[in-house]
């Protein structure tokens, strides 16, 4: 088997991380595969390559810019074919003409014609690891040529399709979401897209994927899996409708995602006389100058003039002001205007063919809001619409909302009454049973409801039986069921847990899963001394050694324990290893404990992935967001709020510093009810 990776200019940074990745890429190799690397130049060595370009002229000369360009890529494939070596494995690094990628095109926006994979397949037969400079190739004059924004994508996908192999994309990021978390924080990770779907996203704006690359893996039947490097395979894969629909992981949404562009510019062209050679004149320069036409509009027509308007990238304005200003030259009425503060907002998804009434769905928002829009266009599973750069990411997040683009545990909920009639008396082993994902329903937890009094009493269980004192995500889940079965009438309301009673406002839309619930999770407890074993009155930033390697771990109790440990990267650590170690380091945590790795991106964005107690690694948990989001607070490293990015999505944790109450806010939705045969 043949298999490609691309790792991007994040991934290969530093030459540590090249290290890491060589091997990663052996024990690929010693699995049996042949192997094909891509690589982007690291991290921000193109921007430096373009800076000192600029440096000398605003207008380099594009044969030469690219020939500048290749050079990043050509040192990391120098740099990790010698740390494959290093490590006892035959390798080669070849540029994209060594490896027989021809294009043609626009100097720094050319497009793969063809490769000749004789010269890999010769060096995977010799038993070598090949390592490829992405985003390059050479045209047939014999220049170095680029392939524009995200061009090394497009060069893995092109080689898997030559080399009938499969194809890994590694990013720094864990997938492809439905929306852009940091415009939503309640974007939901796509397991699976399909092609036409990932292709709309990404030529309408979404920069997870080159829009060429997607079309190629659709063309050739060339599956795409998109992941974080280095990580678990829990990324999304792009690939066929029909492998999706055999597969069963076709959501029922009529909407898949939503994008927002920013990097475009709208270009109004009034009062020119109504001929179609006078417009054809217009595009034809644009075509000229390797400018990219999107969205194109008539607007008011008379008998003698006219206007129309049309979008493009931003990085094309030193072409579009020439053409203008040769346009008003020749046509004395006519102005061209170009208007930079815009931004393209569009909604993506294979139900816009069946399904109506979305365009009213969305001038009703537009409406609500009395926000205006520019320009309109549509295709078969997408509309777009040009809005003020300023209303762009609040359009997109309305738009989310409506369509409902959300975190990822999962969890079973029963009603103690039920449990007694039908003579259930052991509930560990039921949460076990319930919670299989092979012979039960599968799940994260089991949740019952009890009653103390007249007030509800959320009992959580873990997957493997344990109990455990509260789920901050459980929680939420268990609000919405309460509102559903009409058991709270108020959207405010309290529940009872064995650490305490939880404040819990909620919000209800017309559709039983357009649901919010924001929890008053209480105050953390900073004085630990006498629920783990240790002398200290607070354990924060201390050191533990596991694996042989000493780790910097804080603990806290937010409704249940937790341990935290603040990363710079999570490929630096082996998640499940040293989370099940610590979990189980019964010597410092007598009752088992989580363990939250953190990585701080800014002051208002963390991302944390959570190994559970008694469930192992998790898409999500809320009570583990909320502790990492405290002490990241405590720690100064971000905000009173903060978005946290779980596997499974994202939560909004508020917390004004020690003494306060902590916040979290999430949404939750009934997946399905029915009757459940208990074994006995």
């Amino acid at each position: 088997m043949i298999i490609v990776h691309k790792y991007g200019g994040t991934s290969v940074a530093t030459t540590e991380k090249i290290m890491n990745i060589a091997k990663y890429l052996g024990s690929v190799k010693d699995s049996g595969n042949d192997v094909v690397v891509v690589v982007s130049a690291m991290g921000k060595t193109t921007d430096a390559l373009i800076k000192l370009a600029h440096e000398i002229t605003e207008n380099p000369d594009s044969r030469e810019m690219d020939r500048l360009m290749s050079t990043g890529e050509q040192q990391t494939i120098s740099l990790l074919s010698i740390a494959l070596k290093t490590l006892g494995y035959e390798a080669i690094s070849l540029t994209g003409a060594q490896a027989g990628i021809k294009t043609s095109g626009h100097y720094m926006k050319n497009k793969i014609d063809d490769i000749n994979g004789d010269v890999i397949k010769g060096h995977l037969n010799e038993g070598k690891i090949v390592v490829v400079a992405g985003f390059q190739g050479v045209n047939k004059d014999g220049d170095v040529t680029t392939l524009g924004r995200g061009g090394s994508d497009t060069s893995a996908v092109a080689l898997a399709a030559a080399l009938g192999g499969k194809c890994e994309i590694y990013t720094d990021v864990d997938g492809i979401y439905s929306i852009d978390p940091r415009v939503y924080s309640d974007a939901k990770k796509l397991p699976y897209i399909s092609y036409d779907e990932m292709m709309e996203l990404a030529y309408l704006g979404a920069g997870v994927m080159e829009p060429r690359a997607v079309e190629l893996g659709g063309k050739y039947g060339v599956e795409i899996y998109v992941g974080k490097s280095l990580g678990e395979k829990n990324g999304t894969i792009i690939t066929s409708i029909q492998k999706i629909k055999e597969i069963k992981e076709m959501e029922e949404k009529v909407i898949t995602g939503v994008s927002i562009n920013e990097n475009i510019l709208m270009v109004n062209v009034e009062e020119i006389p109504t001929n179609a050679q006078n417009v054809y004149e217009i595009f034809e320069k644009a075509e000229a100058n390797g400018i990219n036409i999107d969205m194109i509009s008539q607007n008011d027509v008379t008998s003698h003039h006219g206007s129309f308007a049309f979008t493009c990238p931003k990085t094309d304005i030193a072409a579009l002001e020439k053409i203008g200003k040769e346009i008003e030259a020749e046509f004395s009425k006519t102005s061209f205007i170009i208007n930079q503060y815009v931004t393209k907002v569009s909604i993506v998804g294979i139900g816009l063919i069946s399904n109506v009434g979305v365009a009213a769905k969305m001038f009703k928002i537009l409406s609500e809001n009395d926000i205006s829009f520019h320009q309109i266009s549509t295709s078969e599973i997408s509309i777009s619409l040009v809005v003020d750069e300023v209303m762009g990411k609040k359009v997109a997040e309305l738009f989310a909302r409506e369509f409902d683009i959300g975190a990822g545990n999962d969890f079973v909920i029963f009603s103690e009454k039920d449990l007694i009639e039908k003579g259930i008396p052991d509930y560990s082993e039921l949460a076990k049973e319930v919670c299989d994902r092979h012979y039960g329903i599968g799940a994260d937890g089991m949740i019952i409801l009890k009653y103390v009094a007249t007030m509800p009493f959320m009992f959580f269980f873990n997957a493997d039986g344990s109990q455990a004192p509260m789920c901050g995500n459980g929680i939420r889940c268990f609000a919405h069921y309460l509102k559903n079965n009409g058991i709270q009438e108020e959207d405010t309301f309290t529940v009872k847990t064995l650490p305490g009673d939880m404040i819990i406002e909620t919000k209800q839309g017309e559709d039983i899963n357009d649901f919010v619930a924001k929890v008053n999770m209480g105050k953390p407890i900073f004085e630990i001394k006498e629920l783990i074993n240790t002398d200290k009155d607070r354990f924060l930033k201390e050191k533990i050694t596991i694996n042989g390697k000493e780790i910097e771990i804080s603990y806290i109790f937010m409704g249940t324990d937790h341990s935290v440990i603040f990363v710079n990267d999570f490929e630096d650590f082996d998640i499940d290893k040293i989370g099940s170690k610590i979990e189980n380091f019964t010597e410092l945590f007598p009752k088992r404990v989580n363990v939250n790795f953190v990585k701080v991106v800014d002051r208002k964005y963390i991302e944390v992935v959570t190994w559970e107690r008694g469930a192992g690694r998790t898409l999500a948990c809320g009570t583990g967001a909320t502790a990492s989001a405290v002490l990241a607070r405590e720690f100064g490293f971000t905000d009173e709020k903060v978005n946290v990015k779980v596997p499974g999505g994202i939560l909004v944790i508020e917390y004004a510093g020690e003494g306060n109450d902590a916040f979290m806010t999430g949404p939750s939705e009934k997946v399905a009810e029915g009757q459940y045969l208990f074994k006995r």
